[in-house]
């Protein structure tokens, strides 16, 4: 093995930071809902996230996602993120999908009985 072999490359365009939090998604074709459920973050960055979800899906599937977001956000405690995007791979253990686009929406306070 030639030493530009052994050198490994980073070609992302942004970090990745390892996150592991719970998450729902959804899955489209052609603006409908195909299917649903529950999994976790692996790893994320600016454009693309990395999920375990317990399926494979086809790339190009369109995904959404939706979690809880720790620590503030302008100055909120409760916020959940969203994202859009699409799959770019996928396999038993993990689905890597490429950000479209995002949007943090509040969560509303729980009425205390």
């Amino acid at each position: 093995m030639t030493p530009q072999q052994k050198k490994i490359v980073n070609q992302r365009a942004s970090a990745r930071y390892r996150t592991v939090t719970a998450l729902r998604y959804r899955v489209f074709h052609q603006a409908a809902i195909t299917c649903s459920g529950s999994g976790q973050t692996i790893d994320m960055s600016a454009g693309g996230i990395a999920i375990e979800i317990g399926r494979v899906l086809e790339p190009g599937t369109e995904l959404e996602l939706s979690l809880d977001w720790t620590g503030l956000y302008h100055g909120k405690r409760r916020m959940r993120l969203f994202l859009w995007g699409e799959v770019v791979r996928s396999d038993e253990q993990s689905t890597a999908m490429r950000i479209l686009t995002h949007e943090f929406r509040e969560v509303a306070a729980r009425a205390v009985a």
